[in-house]
């Protein structure tokens, strides 16, 4: 039996379609500072796509603000 992942409801409220795919890998330096790479996979065209991508980024942004230090 395959064990189904949970997704995070931060992706769920974004992705619509069974057919997206969404990558997200979240690293932390050594100093703390958490960084983010995203992938947005779709059927759907490219300004879907990139609709998808920009909410994923603007929510992952809210999640993960950058550390500025002075």
């Amino acid at each position: 039996m395959v064990e189904q992942k949970q997704v995070p409801q931060a992706v769920s409220s974004i992705v619509t379609s069974a057919g997206d795919r969404i990558r997200i890998n979240v690293s932390t330096s050594v100093k703390g500072v958490k960084t983010y790479d995203c992938t947005v996979e779709s059927q759907h065209g490219i300004d879907y796509t990139f609709d998808l991508h920009r909410q994923l980024v603007a929510r992952l942004d809210s999640e993960y603000p950058p550390n500025i230090q002075s």
